[in-house]
């Protein structure tokens, strides 16, 4: 798919740290709306939808803030900050992907409610003091597939995919995804391989691909915050938009 090739452009990259921002000029996070030099898991992803979806470099712009803001004027209040309360729930209704989590597990599939108190969380998001009117606070209900069970479902999960990682519930975070990626497919001989192309601090620091299997296998390190399963989207298009991957600037 688009996402997957729109992803490519970004192998190699360096791992950062919360990489973008709102600006110079728009505090208390200015670092630059969009970079080619360093992204972090979810920067990643979004640059990459936001590419995929852009048929010219300021779509992409105006896009990227589209799906990385709630509000017309990106702020660091208005930011998607948290996965399951406000990025998946505004980008479904965007148009910008579609869960296919619940399809593909079929029976196995299970639903999660997380509940959000911002009373009782600490105001610092991405090291940076978050509005606590800005913080979503009530039920949040998505559908997982349980971690144990994925390895049954690894070889339904389409090419250009995106992949969260979903924890066990903290009530003291806002937010249970702690990691995604895009599913690569790549023909091996006569088999198909599933990849994660991700930008990881733990694997090289940089944008790089590792077998989905191998990738999920890892998890099972995961003592101090235990893995809860996976959630699958598909990249789309806003009706609203069209046309060819847009080309970053060198």
């Amino acid at each position: 798919g688009k996402a997957a090739a729109a992803s490519s452009l970004f192998l190699g990259m360096p791992y950062g740290v919360s990489p973008l921002g709102e600006g110079k000029g728009a505090p208390p996070d200015e670092d630059p709306r969009w970079s080619f030099t360093a992204a972090d898991c979810q920067t990643f992803i979004e640059e990459t939808m936001a590419l995929a979806v852009s048929p010219s470099f300021d779509a992409f712009t105006r896009n990227l803030d589209d799906i990385r803001y709630a509000g017309e004027s990106p702020s660091f209040d208005t930011r998607n900050h948290f996965p399951e309360a406000q990025w998946v729930p505004a980008n479904i209704k965007k148009g910008y992907v579609e869960e296919i989590t619940a399809s593909i597990g079929g029976e196995a599939a299970k639903m999660y409610v997380k509940k959000i108190d911002p009373a009782k969380l600490s105001r610092v998001v991405d090291g940076r003091p978050l509005a606590l009117e800005a913080f979503p606070s009530g039920a949040f209900e998505f559908p997982y597939i349980p971690y144990e069970k994925t390895p049954s479902f690894i070889d339904k999960v389409p090419d250009g995919a995106i992949l969260h990682i979903v924890r066990v519930d903290n009530p003291k975070k806002a937010y249970m995804t702690s990691h995604q990626g895009i599913v690569v497919v790549k023909k091996e001989g006569k088999r198909e391989r599933r990849y994660i192309r991700h930008a990881s601090r733990h694997f090289g620091g940089r944008v790089a691909d590792m077998t989905l299997s191998s990738y999920l296998a890892t998890l099972e390190k995961y003592e101090k915050w235990p893995a809860l399963g996976i959630r699958v989207f598909l990249p789309s298009t806003p009706c609203r938009q069209s046309g060819e991957i847009a080309t970053p600037p060198n």
